[in-house]
């Protein structure tokens, strides 16, 4: 979810191991109500915008009418990325930090000091492809320059030039106990800092 940046049924996700912890620290924030579903429930599947109808939610489809949803079944979930990048910055006790975007869907988490110089963090939610790599190289190119810089992304880890990479999951883990982030990796030797 985090890599796509998409809103997800909560009734899909409400069982999954995780999923109750990631809600409740503020990882996921409820976004209201889907606009549209899939109907599998004929023999022509097909997208159908939600209806509301005689105090009831569902949608059309042309070979079983109005088919009901139930309401929980429609309430929606997406990743609160600001929070996550608050998150990640206070792990790494980071500053310089930023509170939105940099440009487009890269942001810059913050700043480590280290004795060997500063380690710029940044985040992308994907990092699997040449247009990720593009939309990551213009957000740098509006940054300052920095001698070493990490971008972490919740999915890909496709090797660039101007930046050492790692997945968000290699990175840290998440407490059960208190949700704060724990750092599994010295940034010194994954950032590349002489």
């Amino acid at each position: 979810m985090i890599a796509l940046e998409a809103a997800a049924p909560t009734h899909s996700l409400r069982h999954r191991q995780g999923y109750n912890d990631l809600l409740g620290f503020g990882f996921f924030r409820e976004t209201g109500a889907i606009s549209a579903v899939v109907c599998a429930e004929c023999s022509d599947p097909h997208t159908a915008q939600i209806k509301f109808e005689d105090s009831t939610y569902g949608y059309y489809c042309p070979e079983l009418c109005f088919v009901e949803l139930a309401r929980e079944r429609m309430n929606t979930v997406t990743p609160n990325l600001p929070f996550l990048i608050g998150q990640l910055a206070d792990a790494f006790d980071c500053k310089r930090r930023k509170a939105t975007p940099v440009y487009g869907e890269t942001w810059r988490i913050g700043s480590v000091s280290t004795d060997q110089g500063d380690i710029v963090l940044c985040f992308l939610p994907r990092l699997s492809d040449e247009d990720d790599a593009r939309q990551l190289a213009d957000a740098l190119s509006r940054e300052v320059h920095a001698p070493s810089r990490l971008v972490v992304s919740a999915e890909g880890q496709l090797p660039i030039s101007i930046a050492m990479t790692v997945t968000l999951n290699e990175l840290v883990e998440m407490s059960p106990r208190n949700g704060c982030l724990i750092p599994q990796f010295d940034l010194c030797t994954l950032g590349d800092v002489p």
